[in-house]
């Protein structure tokens, strides 16, 4: 904990400017806005390659800095930290002007010259890094990243420019610079995606590309300049790409439920029945094969039915064709409940249908043909300061930002940030929201949303320090992802209150790069997974870096499919760093700090995150209670008639280990299966993603079919209960809630148990005496109805982060579950029982009673007991029974893992990472706090240019 509260200190200083260095900061800046910084060298007057920087004690290495908030490049000699003057007869510290707005600046093959790139006015400018002339190239549209090669790569004197609106990578023909007709350029088109970022692998001719919309990277070989590959980054059905071959990307393919499939590939049997393909490798094909003959039992997308009447049949792998509320042969319902991307039918009037159509399609998930629409791409100067969106607004990072108002803490910084003369409160942009809150809710000490927890990054619906909400999506009382449904339990989106988003689309790439110095290796970031993926360049496929044989593995990620390295924050930027035969990479965050990641240490291979020397044992912050959402006031007793995990109290189980119990919960040894998350332990809690369903029910047998599916994923099982809410009345009996238990579950489809419903109370509650009703019909519903999924006389667990940890998957559409489950893969927790013959004499329930049998509860991550509640059979109490639980008791732990990264708190927010020469150096260009930071990797030191 001291740890952490030193963490928030540190940025609340360098919020405020107050900025540690090796020399003070200069009282006059010479950044306004910093977006990017190009190394030059020179020795007296000549410039000379970067390594004789290394080499040389008489050479100076100077940074030149693309500043977004006026236009213009700053320079700066990053050997003596002085600030360049590049006009000595105007007073002050001049600039060189470029009358345009760079982005992203980079050094020619020679290091005379020095390329920007400004998307506002199309254009790539070259500078004289003697004369400060300047040479501008126009392009064919906005421009986004540039790459130049060295002389010796022998790809020619050109230029690589990325152009996500054109689809294409430009390639600039530097002798001919400023002469080229825009279109006349010769480019490199991609089939699909907005290129974006870029690295090169001199040795192969190889650029590989990643975009801002697709979760790929793009492998071009410039010797044909071809697209030659695709290299998936996060799960198969989210990508992008047709990884099996089959002509259908993402959730186009049947073998896709969901975005987080992580597999396309085919099932090895099923309804393929007039494709002309032996689909489960039987040699035998279509009505030839028995599994054929049956087509009562095939899924309404497969038995050549019109189903609901629409005059469309089954499913069909051509676009256009088939029923458009098939999602593929294994959909056992016509009736579209598809997003608007998926529906078949032209929402915004465009003229294209769906994806990959309708350009506005982000994925068949996006609920939307309507194009995105953000502060920085909307046409509209949103905060009044006379510069519409990106790149023109200098407060808009890229087109996706969604404000163009200053971070906050710029209006309480004592800077004059935008150059007119007025600072923080005599500044008139600063009277505008949100700046009469001077602090960001997630670092100004307050538990702003009253629920105990304080500030980044313990307070859940906290991003980053900057974040200026504490409260998650998930309970913000908003719908942020625009489904209609608001917050858990109704969003099921909402795995729990604490999570915070609301939306299962997947992300978008942003995709940025970075390859190690010997080009064997390429790290991925991935700003929406906040992931980091290690690409083999040799082979170009993504290295499991959670692989059983990895020294490095986490063994949570590996059963849950994930090949990546997740951060838990979202990264910006990332360099890699050689120490011998060492590797190490340093990955930026928007919290404002680097993060770091051994790759390689001693001669093994890791992409491990470093652990914080710091913190050596899981912490839990005291535990809240709801019971129906409503908070549970404990202070620190128990309330004998709820059902406990134990004392509200820390007991030291191993002196040697320092393995403890806080509060019930007994941590597993392995700190690398510690995550800082939130953990929500339910009382017949909602199974999560099942909060609020479209339903159909299809016969009077039971038989009801959930369009969306997943229940097989979601870990839904017999036993489970279905809860009906709407307008209801069956066989003359009328409610609000109809109660049934599930006696089978496929992954669209439960059967229902005979004899098991029941009319719930007008709040969901458990009547004590029950009206039973019969099994449901299509005429019990009056008007819409929906359903939700609760565990039945169970306690569910599940983690913020970790999510529901179960083996149940989707085999064909059947949910299956492995004959020998892993046990630590567990989400179900039953309470303690009183023995037979026992006469509970103690309430609360001892821990160490010898009364009650225990049902202990074990995963991956930690394990507890619960008690039950209990309550004096009489006035004299001095006997006791057990009270019965209340639906909707919730317990709920904010937990602090043993694997804390290690992190470095650097700036505010630290957009790029450039690598000194000799590679003891790392500069930060940080546009937040107008500032670019050095740091050391040897002592970990900083030094603050400004």
């Amino acid at each position: 904990m001291k740890h952490a509260l030193l963490a928030v200190f540190l940025v609340a200083v360098a919020l405020t400017g107050l900025n540690c260095s090796d020399t003070p900061p200069r009282p006059t800046s010479n950044f306004l806005r910093p977006l990017n910084m190009a190394l030059v060298c020179t020795e007296g007057t000549t410039v000379v390659p970067l390594e004789t920087c290394v080499t040389s004690s008489t050479a100076n290495l100077f940074g030149y800095v693309s500043n977004g908030e006026l236009g213009d490049l700053a320079i700066i000699n990053l050997t003596t930290t002085d600030n360049v003057d590049t006009d000595r007869f105007t007073p002050g510290f001049t600039r060189v002007t470029l009358g345009r707005i760079p982005t992203e600046i980079t050094t020619g093959p020679s290091g005379q010259f020095v390329f920007t790139v400004n998307p506002g006015d199309e254009s790539v400018t070259r500078v004289d890094v003697s004369t400060y002339a300047l040479i501008h190239q126009k392009l064919p549209g906005q421009p986004y990243d540039i790459l130049i090669p060295k002389a010796e790569d022998g790809l020619g004197n050109v230029a690589y420019v990325t152009m996500p609106n054109l689809g294409a990578v430009l390639v600039l023909t530097l002798d001919v610079f400023s002469l080229q007709e825009p279109s006349s350029i010769e480019r490199i088109e991609l089939t699909g995606g907005s290129p974006a970022t870029m690295v090169l692998k001199r040795a192969d001719k190889k650029l590989y590309v990643g975009h801002l919309d697709k979760n790929y990277v793009s492998v071009i070989d410039l010797t044909s300049l071809q697209e030659v590959k695709k290299i998936g980054l996060g799960p198969e059905c989210a990508d992008g790409i047709d990884n099996d071959g089959d002509g259908l990307i993402d959730q186009q393919d049947p073998a896709c439920r969901d975005a987080n499939g992580l597999s396309e590939r085919k099932p090895e049997t099923g309804p393929y029945c007039n494709d002309g393909i032996d689909n489960d490798g039987d040699g035998l094909i279509d009505a030839e094969d028995p599994d054929c003959q049956h087509p009562e039992t095939w899924p309404q997308c497969s038995d050549g039915i019109d189903n609901d009447g629409d005059g469309k049949i089954d499913f069909s792998k051509e676009p256009g064709k088939g029923d458009p509320g098939c999602k593929s042969p294994f959909d056992n319902s016509e009736y579209s409940d598809n997003p608007r991307c998926s529906d078949g039918i032209d929402n915004d009037g465009d003229g294209k249908i769906d994806l990959p159509d309708d350009p506005d399609c982000q994925g068949p998930w996006d609920n939307t043909e309507a194009p995105l629409v953000t502060a920085c791409n909307d046409g509209i100067d949103n905060d009044g300061d006379g510069k519409i969106d990106w790149p023109m607004d200098p407060e808009c990072w890229g087109p996706e930002a969604d404000s163009e108002l200053p971070p906050p803490g710029s209006c309480t910084d004592g800077i004059d940030n935008d150059g007119d003369g007025k600072i923080d409160a005599d500044d008139p942009d600063c009277q505008k929201p949100p700046f009469e809150e001077k602090t960001p809710q997630c670092t100004d000490y307050q538990d702003n949303d009253g629920d105990g927890i304080v500030d980044f990054p313990f307070a859940p619906g906290c991003k980053s320090y900057l974040d200026n909400t504490e409260v998650p999506e998930c309970m913000d009382g908003i719908d942020n992802d625009g489904d209609g449904k608001i917050d858990y339990p109704d969003d099921p989106s909402c795995y729990s209150p604490y999570q915070n988003s609301e939306s299962t689309k997947p992300p978008l790439g942003r995709v940025r790069l970075a390859i190690d110095p010997e080009e064997n290796l390429i790290y991925a970031l991935h700003r929406g997974y906040r992931s980091v993926t290690a690409i083999d360049t040799n082979t170009d496929t993504v290295i499991d870096v959670n692989a059983e044989e990895m020294p490095g593995a986490d063994p949570l990620q590996r059963r849950k499919g994930i090949k990546d390295i997740r951060l838990g924050r979202t990264p910006l930027d990332v360099a890699f760093v050689a120490s011998g035969e060492d590797l190490l990479a340093l990955v930026a965050a928007t919290t404002g700090e680097v993060v770091y990641i051994d790759v390689r240490r001693d001669g093994r291979e890791l992409h491990r995150v470093q652990d914080s020397t710091t913190d050596d044992v899981s912490i839990a912050i005291k535990p809240t209670l709801t019971i129906n959402n409503e908070p549970i006031d404990l202070g620190f007793s128990r309330d004998p008639k709820f059902a406990s995990l134990g004392d509200l109290q820390v007991v030291v189980l191993d002196e040697e280990t320092n393995q403890r119990q806080y509060y019930g919960l007994i941590f597993s040894d392995d700190v690398r299966l510690q995550t800082t998350e939130f953990w929500t332990i339910a009382y017949e809690g909602i199974i999560p993603g099942m909060g609020d369903l479209p339903v159909k029910v299809m016969d009077n047998l039971g038989h009801v079919h959930l369009p969306k599916g997943g229940l097989c994923e979601a870990g839904v099982k017999p036993g489970d209960l279905l809860i009906f809410k709407g307008q209801l009345s069956c066989g003359g009996v009328s409610g609000t809630y109809f109660q049934y238990e599930i006696e089978s579950v496929d992954d669209d489809t439960v059967t229902l148990k005979g004899g098991s419903g029941i009319v719930l109370n007008d709040d969901g509650s458990v009547p004590a005496n029950p009206t039973a009703i019969g099994l449901p019909n299509v005429s019990c519903f009056i008007g819409a109805a929906t359903v939700e999924v609760r565990a039945n006389k169970e306690w569910t667990v599940y983690g913020s982060v970790t999510g529901f940890l179960h083996e149940q998957r989707n085999v064909n559409g059947r949910c299956v579950t492995p004959e020998t489950p892993d046990p630590r893969f567990s989400s179900r927790a039953k309470e303690a029982t009183l023995k037979a013959g026992e006469v509970l004499t103690v309430c609360p329930i001892d821990p160490a009673s010898t009364q009650v049998d225990r049902y202990e509860f074990s995963n991956a991550v930690f394990r507890f007991t619960i008690l039950p509640g209990c309550e004096p059979t009489d006035e004299t109490e001095t006997e006791f029974r057990l009270a019965e639980t209340p639906r909707g008791t919730t317990w709920t732990y904010a937990v602090t893992g043993a694997m804390t990264a290690k992190a470095l708190i650097i700036g505010t927010l630290p957009r790029r990472l450039i690598v000194d020469p000799g590679g003891a150096y790392v500069y930060a260009v940080d546009p937040a706090g107008d500032q670019v930071v050095r740091l050391s990797v040897i002592d970990d030191t900083i030094l603050i240019y400004r």
